[in-house]
């Protein structure tokens, strides 16, 4: 068991009540461009990330679409594993200065390999500002849920956003103009005491694009690489994942 240290956490949540969402700076900076191309993903786009330097890693891939609802502009993404089974579905609204998780929900199989929703509750809403102040600017977000297979188990998902600037990434000879943010998450989970993993990372949004790499350094013999290899409509995103599947039952 390792001792709870979340104090931290907690003093830059009322720093982001403060500062997220609630008020702004006339020194504010406009990054909304470097965020999911909202406006264009109306008939949905499948997002397909690809492993750097790690062939032991597989493939991840995210569909998001973009919906009105009511007054609301509300965004959707849905992540599917290498096996194309789905794993997380969240939604959240737009607003004037940044995104706001509505609902959050995670898949897993139980032993007798049914489908259980697990509901997250949001307990802090913040997604991705389109308002930065200043160069360090913090973040922050709060999602807790319980073991659907396991009921005294708790887990809690914490991280922090610090937004660094502007950088650019190259992906096949090609530059894109990103804005980055360091990342620092902590998952807690409480089950007759708590356990703890703390670990950082850094995130790249490009400009009409959205996110295109991230790195989470989870211990220093396991760090998650990934950049956007492709984008295409969410049919061809089916084609892919029938012809794996039939290429894993041939082998």
């Amino acid at each position: 068991m390792i001792k709870r240290t979340s104090v931290l956490y907690g003093f830059t949540a009322l720093i982001t009540s403060l500062c997220f969402f609630s008020c702004e700076s006339d020194t504010s900076r406009d990054i909304r461009p470097y965020y999911f191309p909202i406006d264009q993903l109306y008939e949905g786009v499948a997002y397909e990330y690809q492993p750097v330097g790690n062939n032991q890693l597989t493939p991840e891939y995210w569909y998001y679409r973009s919906f009105d609802q009511d007054s609301l502009l509300v965004l959707t993404g849905q992540y599917y594993n290498y096996k194309f089974d789905v794993k997380q579905f969240y939604s959240e609204r737009i607003v004037e200065n940044g995104t706001l998780l509505r609902d959050y929900f995670l898949y897993e199989y139980n032993q007798r390999d049914s489908l259980l929703t697990v509901p997250v509750s949001i307990e802090v809403a913040n997604g991705f500002p389109f308002q930065v102040s200043q160069i360090g600017s913090i973040f922050l977000s709060r999602l807790q849920w319980t073991d659907p297979m396991q009921a005294d188990m708790k887990t809690t998902h914490i991280r922090n956003r610090h937004f660094l600037g502007d950088t650019t990434y190259t992906i096949d000879g090609q530059s894109y103009e990103c804005v980055a943010f360091a990342t620092k998450e902590l998952i807690e989970t409480e089950q007759e005491g708590f356990q703890e993993l703390q670990y950082n990372g850094v995130e790249f949004y490009a400009r009409n694009v959205g996110l295109i790499y991230y790195r989470k350094e989870i211990s220093p013999d396991l760090i998650l690489e990934y950049q956007l290899a492709d984008r295409y409509p969410m049919e061809q995103l089916v084609q892919l994942s029938e012809r794996l599947k039939e290429e894993r039952l041939t082998e």
